[in-house]
């Protein structure tokens, strides 16, 4: 990053700034960290996530309501909901949401475990697409 004398002699320029002149390039790096895949959930980054799925489905956004524990969006022919976490108080507002919407389309982290509780052709439970894991998680 200094620069260097390269075995002819020569000097060879570095990447930081020129003392000399007062001018450079300058040089920045990043350095990273993994984290454990326990730790993943709590970094996903849940707002982000919640805007990429309505916008795949719908052409207008709602918020992310940080206390609501599923998040919704009421479209035309469906609705589509978010389910950051799934506990016993999630499954119970699930069965609130079944019984006054038509169609839904649920996005989980374990679509699996909802398929378990619910069997309803009305109903898909998909998981988050990988994309969007890659891109607003951490990893």
């Amino acid at each position: 990053m200094q620069g260097y004398t390269n075995k002819k002699g020569q000097a060879v320029a570095g990447l930081g700034d020129d003392s000399t002149t007062g001018s450079g390039a300058g040089f920045a790096y990043l350095r990273t960290n993994r984290m454990p895949a326990e730790t993943l959930f709590s970094s996903i980054q849940h707002e982000a996530i919640w805007t990429a799925l309505q916008l795949i489905h719908a052409e207008s956004l709602s918020p992310f309501v940080t206390d609501a524990l599923i998040q919704q969006v009421v479209l035309e022919n469906s609705t589509v909901l978010y389910l950051p976490k799934i506990d016993e108080t999630v499954l119970q507002g699930l069965c609130a949401v079944i019984a006054t919407a038509s169609t839904l389309i649920v996005y989980a982290w374990q679509p699996g475990l909802l398929r378990q509780h619910f069997d309803d052709d009305r109903l898909s439970f998909l998981p988050i697409p990988q994309f969007l894991v890659d891109r607003f998680g951490t990893r």
